[in-house]
């Protein structure tokens, strides 16, 4: 009876307050009129039962007999493994133990490299090292005949040009080619050489014209 009386209490607030579907509420105004159905012998056996027992779900009754204990708790407490999944876990294993391995050697091979560097950096550098040795390049700025000129291997298949000796007179320079400066400079060389030693005595043949063939006189 107290299905059928959760029932009744659970349709008439629905109705006597309204359902609210897609945004509207229903209600039936009726139900304050409604009457609870009278108890008649002529009724089939399904109305008789839900009139009795009611329409709400019932709750299903285990029983113990259904299952064993020792299913749903192992006695060991271990669950049991099948092959396939053992024989992955082995494996499994075996390869994170490797890796482990793997990465100590890797460890101990990278601590002997910093040990040896250390070692190299520590000991002394002897004296006759080339590192303390002068160069030539700390003197000042070179150039590649200073480097290899000395040496005929160092050539590279070219002839050497040997410097010509500095001039003991005051050459004249070519006054087409030659800067305006180096021109003043050698006339005044020039002069005060004059002025010094005075003019020099040239045995210069007499100028001769070139006349032509019907000017001559024979």
């Amino acid at each position: 009876m107290w299905v059928h009386k959760c029932s009744f209490f659970f349709f008439f607030f629905h109705f006597r307050y309204g359902e609210i579907l897609l945004k509207r509420t229903i209600s039936v105004n009726h139900v304050e009129e409604y009457k609870v159905p009278k108890y008649r012998e002529d009724i089939d056996e399904e109305t008789r039962r839900i009139w009795e027992e009611g329409c709400a779900p019932k709750p299903i009754a285990v029983t113990e007999s259904l299952f064993s204990i020792s299913e749903i708790y192992p006695v060991s407490g271990v669950v049991k493994l099948n092959k396939a999944l053992k024989k992955q876990m082995r494996k499994e294993k075996k390869r994170l133990k490797k890796e482990a391995k793997k990465a100590k050697k890797e460890e101990k091979r990278l601590k002997r490299m910093i040990k040896k560097e250390e070692a190299i950096l520590q000991e002394p550098v002897p004296e006759s090292s080339w590192k303390d040795q002068k160069k030539m390049i700390d003197s000042g700025p070179i150039t590649k005949e200073e480097i290899y000129g000395h040496n005929e291997h160092f050539n590279f298949g070219k002839s050497r040009k040997e410097i010509p000796p500095p001039p003991t007179h005051n050459p004249r320079p070519d006054f087409e080619k030659a800067d305006w400066r180096d021109i003043e400079i050698w006339k005044a060389v020039r002069e005060k050489e004059k002025q010094e030693k005075g003019e020099k005595e040239t045995n210069w043949k007499e100028e001769e014209h070139y006349l032509p063939s019907r000017f001559r006189r024979e």
